[in-house]
């Protein structure tokens, strides 16, 4: 699978799968740039992007490629409760995506998430939205 096959395959395994209250589903949308208006953020955001790729050889006649697609969430959030569940479903996500099926490829497996960086601290302090960016890298042999 290359990397938009595989973040087209986590936008449909994220919307497929049942979340904890209060966002107990989302819908998420594969694209490039996820950038929204204040009046856009009043809902949640969950963007899933396309990343990073990366090859070694492991072997004379193995090679084994890593891809990375970033899973974006963002929201308005005034208060500290909002930005808890906020915080919750990144974690939830985060958990998802290590053992995530995309059905595609069993050759294709998660094999790390991470956040990068705190939350955007200055989205939070200037407009009170929160956005926080999870990397999920995917490991394939070749």
């Amino acid at each position: 699978m290359n990397v938009v096959q595989i973040a087209d395959a986590l936008v449909t395994a994220l919307a497929a799968h049942a979340w904890s209250a209060p966002y107990a589903s989302i819908t998420p949308v594969r694209e490039y740039r996820p950038k929204y208006t204040l009046e856009q953020l009043e809902t949640l955001r969950v963007s899933v992007v396309p990343g990073g790729i990366a090859g070694e050889q492991v072997a004379r006649d193995l090679a084994e490629m890593d891809r990375a697609v970033a899973v974006c969430v963002q929201r308005r959030a005034d208060t500290d409760a909002e930005k808890d569940a906020l915080v919750a479903l990144c974690d939830e996500i985060a958990v998802y995506c290590l053992s995530a099926d995309l059905g595609a490829s069993q050759q294709c497996q998660s094999v790390a998430v991470s956040v990068d960086g705190p939350y955007d601290l200055g989205a939070m302090e200037e407009d009170a939205v929160f956005v926080c960016a999870l990397t999920v890298t995917f490991k394939e042999a070749v």
